[in-house]
């Protein structure tokens, strides 16, 4: 749980009229679930111990971007972070970064590694973790269908808190981002300005053209004539002209 630092401080920041302590643990009980659904699919001896390593990395990396920068673990994140050049990776290092992974990673890595694993027949654990896999899904919707009414609003108006679970987030994100180019379709290029042209009256002009752009992100509400601001800035309003 200590990976979800960021998840926690999130639903605490935004869970406004919801009860926390509902919310919390409810929160708590679907990251757990979730997070042990996804570790019986590679729960197949001590050869997957350095995985499981790899994903506690992971996890304390992730953590530290979305504690000190706070970004998010998606499809567009993981993208970037596979684009990036070995200079902006230096410039990301530091004592920081490897202490929130030392916080996340160490402990769990020193028992996975030493605690031992019996080797088992294919077929028992094969059953052994589809069940572990089927109560922990059950787990997983019980707890969120109890809740739906409180989390249902709260994600929806919280669309990142999606990808702040630890490490579910960044590991299903990073597998769409392999998998997406598998299904997106290759669709052709059409020039939209074949066989246009400049008509008479652009040749015969003097002038150069004047190009005008409107932008409307840049408007705010106090300077507006409408609103009172000294400007005419709406001249076809009444007010504007007062």
């Amino acid at each position: 749980m200590i990976g979800n630092l960021a998840l926690w401080r999130a639903l605490w920041r935004d869970g406004g009229s919801v009860d926390l302590v509902i919310l919390g643990a409810g929160s708590v009980v679907i990251v757990f679930a979730a997070t042990v659904a996804l570790m019986a699919l590679t729960a197949w001896g001590r050869a997957m111990k350095p995985l499981w390593i790899a994903i506690l990395v992971a996890a304390g990396v992730a953590q530290h971007f979305m504690l000190n920068f706070g970004s998010v673990m998606d499809a567009a994140m993981l993208a970037n972070t596979m684009q990036t050049d070995p200079r902006e990776v230096r410039d990301l290092l530091g004592v920081p970064i490897f202490a929130d992974i030392l916080f996340v990673a160490a402990v769990p890595s020193v028992l996975l590694w030493i605690v031992p694993v019996r080797r088992t027949a294919w077929w028992p654990q094969l059953w052994k973790n589809t069940a572990l896999f089927a109560c922990a899904v059950a787990a997983t919707l019980l707890a969120s269908f109890s809740m739906y009414s409180q989390l249902s609003p709260l994600v929806r108006n919280h669309m990142n808190l999606r990808y702040m679970v630890n490490p579910i987030g960044g590991l299903t994100s990073a597998v769409w981002v392999v998998v997406r180019p598998v299904f997106k379709k290759s669709d052709k290029l059409v020039i939209i300005s074949g066989g246009a042209a400049l008509g008479p009256s652009y040749a015969a002009q003097t002038r150069p053209p004047l190009l005008v752009i409107v932008v409307g992100e840049t408007a705010r509400a106090d300077h507006f004539a409408l609103n009172g601001y000294p400007r005419p800035t709406t001249p076809s309003s009444p007010r504007s002209t007062c």
